[in-house]
């Protein structure tokens, strides 16, 4: 399901907001009011399909109670791709109390509110946030966790000295595999791939050439 605010006044003010859910007095105040341009889709899954059919949201407005993806694992969702990362995130539903605000918070949702809404407040709010996660660049937040992702030395030492190991060990069968790539076609034994690691730092990946040389290229 997907509806539409068609209003064409003053577009440049509208917020334009993603409503996912189906509460039909939340998505009545919002379609009624002119501060908003509402888009509506009826669970996550529809939201995950219109993000990627469609423009950014200025925000995406989420009941935290919905059939198949709630609200909590929409967010968990999107946020893994860093394309959604600067839109406002705020969910919102009925009996809403400390420990649902604390989960919220945890979480890194932008804002949780109790059920029936109050536009007013929300704009005022929006007013700061859009804004402001706007001015994080993706790379800006990219870095931020990146900051937040830290191995512990112990660990880190482990995984070197464990990696040396098994490659001494393996090492005559890596020779093996070698010479028979090198005698079957020519060019290079080892191929590096770009690869995503964490806090989206992206590093070669070495592995032995499975294609012949170029083959990327032309595909």
């Amino acid at each position: 399901m997907s509806v539409t605010n068609n209003s064409e006044s003053a577009k440049t003010d509208l917020i334009n907001i993603l409503y996912v859910g189906t509460d039909k007095d939340s998505i009545q105040h919002f379609s009624e009011d002119p501060g908003f341009k509402i888009n509506v889709v009826d669970n996550g899954f529809h939201a995950i399909r219109w993000l990627e059919e469609n423009d950014l949201p200025d925000t995406i407005f989420s009941e935290i109670f919905m059939p198949g993806m709630n609200g909590y694992a929409l967010h968990t969702e999107i946020l893994d791709k860093v394309r959604y990362q600067t839109v406002p995130f705020i969910i919102h539903g009925r009996g809403i109390d400390d420990n649902e605000r604390l989960k919220s918070y945890n979480l890194g949702l932008d804002d949780i509110y109790q059920r029936p809404l109050d536009l007013e407040k929300i704009i005022v709010r929006l007013k700061f946030l859009i804004p402001f996660k706007k001015s994080q660049s993706v790379i800006s937040v990219v870095e931020s966790k990146q900051k937040i992702i830290q191995i512990p030395f112990i660990k880190r030492l482990f995984d070197i000295v464990f990696s040396l190991g098994v490659l001494i060990c393996i090492s005559p069968l890596l020779l093996v595999i070698a010479l028979a790539i090198r005698i079957e076609s020519k060019g290079k034994v080892f191929y590096a791939a770009k690869r995503v690691g964490a806090g989206y730092k992206i590093f070669p990946f070495f592995k032995f050439r499975s294609m012949y040389t170029g083959a990327d290229a032309q595909l």
